[in-house]
């Protein structure tokens, strides 16, 4: 599905992507390395916290810093960088800063350790996924070329790299993922020096706090996006759960794996969906899927079980995320992408996951299995917020895009 056109305005200054770089080959690297090498600790990471004697609530509290900066940090540093046209440097300074502070982790072996540097990560982490993301957009708005198309590799090289290291941390000792983390993210902030940057905001538009209140359909939607991502919270302790149920780390990188891996094909497809059912109804289906993989956790009695949960949870978030990204994108206000991006996932992947991840910690120490009825809570409560916001647009109340604000 292709995203609207950016409005008229001065001339952009670019910053030139290398000749042997096409604007497609640009994004779909940065996405590829910036996901694969998520793949490399993301889906270890509570299991290693556990071996080290963490509990699951205090492993709930670490696993609450990224969404709690993505909620109270993310949106100015995004507003920084559509103001001054600075969201290239900031994902630069993002990036390299992953890399230091990654590297790091590896030494502390108690929660107070772990958890002051994993603050500094929170704050690194949360500005760099939707800045990136509006990076990315503008590209493939510039470009005439399909978001979907783009964020695909990142699904596919965190699958890839997920089920490689899984083969890899279990057979030589973790403390390797977090020098291994510090090099991806030294290699990503070399991608992301070469994106191109936009323009600054225009002076006579206001930033798009009053966005998602005023516009009831957007509202309904946002308030969607809110329960899936806390429904989501269950990527954190499914590899818990697998090795609750006998499963090694082969097993754990192969859940993750296949999860992300099965993002890719609906992500290709997703924009032929959205062009003929629409946003919102694409984003129906995703959830049904979602609903379905959390039912199959409650009822898993052997780890490869949770294989099947892992595809259709990735089949359903491919849709859903692109299907967000792509519909807050289109209502945007003019060169603000970078903070309705940040806004949704300050929502989306802070707010919600802050709130439940308490929870999910919580459940998990009392009824490991409880934590997919949970998911399937808010997932159900996801759908009954979608319902409303597509009977709202159907009847057009909300349905047009802000304009410029005064």
């Amino acid at each position: 599905m292709q995203i609207k056109e950016d409005a008229p305005g001065p001339p952009s200054k670019l910053v030139e992507s290398p000749k042997r770089l096409t604007p497609y080959l640009l994004g779909s690297l940065y996405y590829s390395l910036y996901w694969g090498v998520v793949g490399i600790f993301e889906p270890f990471l509570n299991l290693y916290f556990q071996r080290l004697g963490i509990s699951g609530f205090q492993i709930g509290v670490i696993n609450s810093l990224l969404p709690l900066m993505a909620l109270i940090f993310s949106p100015f540093v995004s507003a920084l960088g559509d103001r001054k046209a600075w969201r290239s440097r900031i994902l630069v300074i993002c990036c390299l800063g992953l890399s230091v502070t990654y590297f790091l982790l590896g030494f502390p072996k108690y929660f107070e350790g772990i958890f002051l540097i994993s603050i500094f990560i929170a704050l690194l982490r949360s500005p760099a996924g939707p800045v990136g993301d509006a990076l990315v957009l503008r590209l493939g708005t510039r470009h005439n070329i399909d978001y979907g198309r783009m964020r695909l590799w990142g699904s596919f090289f965190f699958a890839s790299v997920s089920i490689l290291a899984g083969f890899v941390w279990e057979r030589i000792n973790f403390q390797w993922m977090f020098p291994a983390t510090g090099l991806g993210y030294l290699v990503v902030t070399l991608i992301a020096y070469r994106m191109e940057e936009g323009d600054p905001v225009v002076k006579q538009t206001s930033f798009p706090w009053k966005l998602f209140l005023e516009n009831k359909t957007l509202l309904a939607l946002y308030i969607a996006a809110l329960m899936m991502g806390a429904s989501t919270n269950i990527f954190l302790f499914s590899s818990l759960y697998m090795a609750h149920l006998g499963g090694g780390e082969l097993l754990i990188g192969l859940l993750l794996g296949a999860t992300a891996m099965c993002e890719v094909p609906v992500m290709l497809l997703g924009g032929g969906l959205m062009r003929r059912f629409g946003g919102m109804r694409t984003l129906m289906i995703g959830f049904g899927l979602f609903a379905l993989s959390y039912l199959s956790g409650i009822f898993a009695w052997a780890p490869w079980v949770l294989l099947i949960t892992g595809i259709l949870n990735g089949a359903g978030f491919g849709l859903a995320f692109i299907s967000i990204v792509v519909t807050f994108d289109e209502r945007a206000p003019d060169n603000w992408s970078a903070s309705v991006q940040s806004l949704v996932n300050a929502g989306m992947f802070g707010l919600a996951p802050f709130l439940s991840a308490f929870g999910y910690g919580a459940i998990y120490d009392v009824w490991p299995k409880g934590v997919y009825a949970f998911s399937a809570v808010l997932i159900g409560l996801a759908i009954v917020a979608l319902l409303a916001a597509i009977r709202l647009d159907r009847r057009g109340i909300g349905a047009q895009p802000p304009g410029p604000l005064p």
